[in-house]
């Protein structure tokens, strides 16, 4: 019996993989796509893709977790800029080639499905919080205002308050000091009507940076100040 080459075996992956890529529903933006090599994509991945000068980059919500890019033949079909929840799945096509031999060829298999809310708000915040590393603040901004809105929606009192901390400094960052302070004044009645103790702290070290005297005193006596003017908070649109 004659035996297979690779490039019989790569000959019929490819043949299968042309034909999956054509079928399906068209009208399912979510629908897999194959590869013949396993892409390199983390187990169980959370996060929101970007097209970065036409590569495809994958921010994980998981900031432990380093963005990977993605090829576009395989992860082309998902949706840019929305809170995805990666999917790879790996079959095997038994296949035989015209002597008779038999050949099996791995397919590998990446899908994306909407996460839930609470997920969906942590996915875009942790992705503005990449850009903001990167020096990319007008986007950033962009993604915490949809993780904002998501997070008023489904009442996450320490999820706004970590989005309009990340909000506050990157108004600073911009110069834009009263947005800054609105943001972090919002913070402190958040934090301080619902006791939580992450958000205090991290405002009392703050409070120092920015020179604001009395710790938590200087934020109360900020947002009454704020009460007697009329200031308010960032809008989440």
């Amino acid at each position: 019996m004659a035996i297979a080459s690779q490039d019989d075996a790569g000959q019929v992956a490819d043949a299968l993989a042309d034909a999956l890529r054509t079928a399906g529903t068209p009208a399912d933006p979510l629908r897999a796509r194959v590869a013949t090599a396993q892409p390199e994509v983390p187990r169980d991945t959370v996060g929101v893709l970007k097209d970065k000068a036409g590569t495809l980059t994958f921010y994980p919500a998981d900031e432990r977790v380093l963005p990977f890019e993605l090829d576009a033949a395989t992860a082309g079909h998902l949706p840019l800029d929305v809170p995805l929840a990666l999917t790879l799945t790996k079959r095997t096509l038994d296949s035989v080639d015209g002597n008779g031999t038999a050949i099996s060829a791995p397919l590998y298999k990446i899908g994306g499905r909407s996460p839930e809310p609470a997920v969906r708000a942590e996915s875009l915040g942790q992705t503005g919080k990449q850009l903001v590393h990167i020096g990319d603040y007008e986007t950033a901004l962009t993604y915490l205002k949809q993780s904002l809105a998501i997070q008023q929606e489904i009442g996450d009192s320490a999820g706004l308050c970590a989005t309009l901390f990340n909000m506050g400094h990157i108004h600073w960052q911009n110069g834009e000091q009263a947005e800054a302070l609105a943001a972090w004044v919002m913070v402190y009645r958040l934090a301080h009507s619902m006791h939580l103790a992450q958000a205090l702290d991290a405002l009392v070290g703050l409070a120092g940076q920015l020179g604001l005297p009395g710790g938590m005193d200087g934020w109360e006596a900020l947002a009454r100040q704020m009460d007697g003017s009329g200031g308010g908070g960032p809008e989440s649109s």
